[in-house]
């Protein structure tokens, strides 16, 4: 969620300031800059994936399952998808603001839509299948599947891998949608 939002904020931030202009000049191409700013959001959602992770397990007893590989697989893979998001909404997006109010809806969109508020076993089955065209439900599937049923890394690959194809499309367009000047 925070990735989500402010990781496009600071975008806008940044194209209103000048300083993407600025870092325009520098004998750099323009792709290589937005892999600069995707790899910043990359950070951020991945040292806040570790540290739910970590805080759920020693604060909360939390398991995380018998498969190291796979929960390293989805925590490579979600928060791309997830880093990849805000860069294209910062891209696409003109003033904080609307980074910040279009952050907070998607955010609470996709986790309501992808079972991070109630288990998605709950919701219609039309409903299930129709989230799954967004990152979320794929990698609450993984994480699930590891970590609530004890499958091993065979469980989370098609997740992982829909998720990388999230990362990869959207990171497409918004190194196509980033305007320097």
């Amino acid at each position: 969620m925070m990735t989500l939002i402010y990781g496009a904020v600071f975008l806008t931030l940044e194209k209103r300031q000048g300083m993407i202009r600025r870092q325009a000049t520098l004998p750099l191409a323009r792709g290589t800059v937005f892999l600069g700013k995707l790899a910043g959001r990359l950070l951020i959602a991945g040292v806040q994936a570790v540290l739910l992770l970590a805080a759920g397990r020693f604060l909360f007893g939390l398991s995380w399952g018998s498969s190291p590989g796979g929960l390293a697989l989805l925590l490579g893979a979600y928060p791309l998808a997830v880093a990849a998001i805000s860069t294209f909404l910062g891209a696409i997006l003109s003033t904080p603001e609307q980074a910040s109010a279009v952050g907070w809806i998607s955010s609470m969109l996709l986790a309501a839509l992808g079972g991070c508020w109630w288990p998605s076993e709950v919701m219609p089955r039309w409903l299930w299948r129709a989230a799954h065209v967004l990152p979320t439900p794929w990698a609450m599937d993984g994480f699930h599947a590891l970590i609530s049923f004890g499958r091993g890394i065979d469980a989370v690959v098609l997740p992982a891998a829909v998720l990388l194809g999230f990362a990869a499309v959207f990171a497409v367009l918004g190194s196509r949608f980033l305007r320097t000047g």
